[in-house]
């Protein structure tokens, strides 16, 4: 099993700084349960995403402090790979920031007022 991680936490505070990067917190985790299990992190909150989402057998999505709704161009493209990994079903996991994300990317409405996020 291969998942790729892909890192959208924008936090870079010292506290972030002392402690290990969420990548590799998830890899910890997984280890624990599936240490046969390989991961592949990707810092797509930097641009950086999978050039072949299809190589993967799952994608987990981290939290983060960036909102769905933020206009930052990693947040729009993160939304067209959920839709294509949904498409392709494959399957994903999302932590906080991750499954608000699929959810809005795949038709979910967020807020009090039920508004569409920008992800179209």
């Amino acid at each position: 099993m291969h998942l790729a991680v892909l890192m959208t936490n924008t936090d870079e505070s010292d506290f972030a700084q002392a402690h290990p990067k969420d990548a590799q917190k998830f890899a910890d985790l997984i280890h624990l349960v599936r240490p046969d299990w390989h991961t592949t992190a990707f810092s797509v909150k930097d641009g950086v995403f999978p050039e072949d989402i299809s190589a993967f057998d799952g994608v987990m999505i981290t939290g983060s402090p960036a909102s769905v709704h933020d206009a930052a161009p990693w947040v729009a493209q993160l939304g067209r790979l959920i839709r294509t990994l949904h498409a392709q079903s494959i399957p994903m996991f999302g932590a906080c920031f991750g499954h608000q994300i699929i959810a809005l990317a795949l038709g979910g409405k967020w807020g009090p007022t039920q508004r569409a996020g920008p992800l179209g």
